[in-house]
Parts: C-alpha cells; sequence; structure tokens
C-alpha cells in the first residue's frame, strides 16, 4: 500500500511540474502566428481570433455581413438581405481573379468606406506585424491590370492609426506590388483588437489582397 501511495505521489509531483507556465506549449496560452489567409478561407463566421470590418467615413468599425450567395468567404459592409444600398460595394472577398484576400475600399457619393481585418487578443499580450507584401490592382478587371487609384494599408489600435504605407499607382499598366510597414510589440488588452486595412484614398476601384498578412501574438505570462 505504502508503494502504491509513493507512486502515486511521485506521478502528482511530475504532473504538476510539467504544468508549470513556464514549460508550457506557447499555443496552450493562445500565442503563435496567426495568418490570416489560413482564417478567412471558408470563414462563414466571425471570430475568435480574425473579424471582417469595415467603417463609414471616420465612424465606428462595424463588423461586415457573410454573403455566400456571392461566392466562398464573401462579406459585404451593407446588408442586402436586409434591404440596405448596396452602392458602395465596399467588401472582402476571395475570388481567385481578385485575390484570396481581397479587399475592396471605396469611395461612393462623398463617403469613404475602409474595409479591414481585425485580430483580437483573447488575454493580455503584444503584436508584432512584420513587413509583409501587397498587391494592388483593378478590382473589376482582376489582378493581372493597373489599380485605378492610390491606396493606403494602414495598421490602427481601435481607432489611433499606428502605421500607414501607400502603394502608389505610378505609371502602371499592370498590378502593383508593394511592402506594407508593420508594428513591433504593440500592446493590447484581452478582448482589444488590431485591425490592418486599406483606406481608398480617392480612389473607387482598386482592389488590395492582404494574403500575407501574419500577426506573432505572444501573451503576458
Amino acid at each position: 500500500m505504502r508503494k502504491c501511495m509513493l507512486i502515486l505521489a511521485v506521478v502528482l509531483v511530475c504532473t504538476l511540474a510539467a504544468c508549470d507556465s513556464d514549460d508550457m506549449p506557447e499555443e496552450l496560452v493562445g500565442g503563435g502566428d496567426y495568418a490570416v489567409l489560413d482564417a478567412y478561407i471558408g470563414a462563414r463566421s466571425q471570430g475568435p481570433a480574425w473579424f471582417w470590418v469595415g467603417r463609414e467615413d471616420s465612424g465606428a468599425w462595424q463588423n461586415l455581413f457573410n454573403m455566400p450567395e456571392w461566392g466562398d468567404s464573401n462579406w459585404q459592409f451593407s446588408n442586402q438581405e436586409a434591404g440596405q444600398a448596396a452602392s458602395n460595394w465596399a467588401s472582402l472577398n476571395n475570388w481567385n481573379d481578385l485575390g484570396n484576400v481581397s479587399v475592396r475600399a471605396t469611395n461612393n457619393e462623398g463617403r469613404k468606406y475602409t474595409i479591414a481585418v481585425a485580430f483580437e487578443a483573447p488575454n493580455a499580450g503584444t503584436v508584432t506585424i512584420s513587413n509583409f507584401s501587397v498587391i494592388s490592382f483593378d478590382d473589376e478587371s482582376g489582378m493581372d491590370t493597373a489599380p485605378l487609384g492610390d491606396v493606403a494599408v494602414k495598421i490602427w489600435r481601435g481607432t489611433t492609426e499606428l502605421a500607414s504605407t501607400t502603394i502608389a499607382l505610378g505609371e502602371a499598366t499592370a498590378e502593383v506590388t508593394g511592402t506594407v510597414t508593420g508594428v513591433t510589440d504593440t500592446a493590447l488588452d484581452a478582448g482589444e483588437r488590431i485591425y490592418i486595412g486599406v483606406d481608398p484614398l480617392a480612389s473607387d476601384r482598386t482592389g488590395v489582397d492582404l494574403s500575407n498578412l501574419v500577426v506573432q501574438y505572444t501573451p503576458d505570462l
């Protein structure tokens, strides 16, 4: 009996040591790399880590509406099913000829529609977004055609702008590739979001593919 109890005590001590927070794999506390492409393809719901959002002018961020009848992972600023005006066409989609995580941010009838993806921290921690490449193009004619105006890819903590990279049209006759400047060790509280998206500037039909975006999240321990 004593021998059995001794064995159980040894097992218990080993188990507790293995569960020490310093030895826990980072993914068990929510840390690691979060690639937007992995979460977006096939997504018909919001969360838990990534959210599909937009805002009108400088208003509050709001969730986009899923429109599966328009294509896989099609998210619109306007909810046509509820009778809202669809004329702005601000959206996210993964039509192959328009990029796998394609943003269409627009200017329409004097209003600007910014479209973004948002990462929500499950616990307090920091996020780093390394510089990443994007493709800008005419989002009606496809990725082999030039964008129809400059856009800016921006990063916000809430509504506070942290970084901005302008993808300029220049003299392009085909799609334009640019490198977006990221951010390092940005602190987020539990449930707080960092937004990565497209400000249309003066353009109306310029698309941007965010497929290469990855957020590195490290929780506070």
